[in-house]
């Protein structure tokens, strides 16, 4: 009779599996989305609010209104006067333009103003920064649509 020789293998054991969250990881991954939600609504996406600017013919393109210390007053429909996203009383225009002046702003003043605004709130916004002399004034307006030749 023949002896049977049993040949046994034995496997390794398998590794744990990771089920917990790694703290570390979740934590840091946090910080970066709080981080980017803070830094964008820190800026806003463009400068004052939406309105309704008058129609021109002859527009043409305000290069430096996109600098990001360009001094931009809007006046709303309702003749809310903002200093760039803030909104402000007329009074507090010379003040608020001379500190951007001081904070290396140019020496030019854009007034971003509804189509529906009372005039009277305009010549206030004006009055109110005419003691800082500040000569260059600019109006945003939108190109107005030529007709297709036929």
């Amino acid at each position: 009779m023949r002896p049977y020789i049993c040949i046994v293998q034995t496997r390794l054991p398998a590794p744990p599996l990771i089920w917990r969250i790694d703290m570390i990881v979740f934590a840091l991954a946090f910080v970066i989305v709080l981080y980017a939600f803070m830094i964008f609504s820190a800026y806003p996406i463009h400068h004052g609010l939406g309105s309704d600017l008058p129609r021109v013919s002859n527009a043409i393109v305000l290069h430096d209104a996109d600098r990001e210390d360009a001094i931009i007053i809007s006046i709303a429909r309702d003749g809310k006067i903002f200093y760039r996203a803030a909104q402000v009383q007329s009074k507090y225009l010379p003040l608020l333009v001379r500190d951007s002046m001081y904070g290396g702003a140019k020496r030019e003043i854009f007034f971003r103003v509804d189509a529906r605004a009372r005039v009277g709130t305009l010549l206030e916004a004006l009055d109110a920064v005419r003691p800082t002399g500040i000569q260059r004034i600019a109006f945003f307006a939108e190109q107005r649509r030529q007709p297709l030749p036929q």
